[in-house]
């Protein structure tokens, strides 16, 4: 292997560690969002849907959990909340890969102080 190809060959590989430890924002929260026309009458309530690789080992999953949780703040430019999460699903209701989905929703931060915690 040539030196060339050598660098080439650890470039992708950096490429390909930081692209596994990363959430991808397939949908941003309705609310963060303008209306556009012909959109649906809920589209003010559609939730944010963010998702990341499920797969790995569990230092890398917690990566990509803490990069979704940043992929939310930033679609809501602050407080968020989950609504609901889990593994996608095929049409036959069984898991499908790997990816962990999560459905979420923009709060005002004066309801993200009021939110008890446990």
């Amino acid at each position: 292997m040539t030196s060339a190809q050598r660098s080439a060959f650890v470039v992708s590989c950096v490429f390909a560690a930081a692209a596994c430890a990363s959430a991808h924002l397939v949908q941003p929260p309705g609310s963060a969002t303008p209306t556009v026309s012909n959109g649906p009458v809920n589209q003010s309530t559609l939730p944010g849907i963010v998702e990341y690789g499920h797969a790995g080992t569990s230092g890398l999953i917690a990566k990509r959990r803490a990069d979704a949780f940043k992929k939310m703040t930033a679609a809501c430019n602050g407080p968020y909340r989950i609504d609901d999460e889990g593994p996608q699903v095929a049409g036959s209701g069984k898991d499908s890969s790997d990816e962990w989905i999560i459905h979420f929703s923009c709060v005002s931060a004066d309801s993200a102080a009021a939110t008890p915690h446990i």
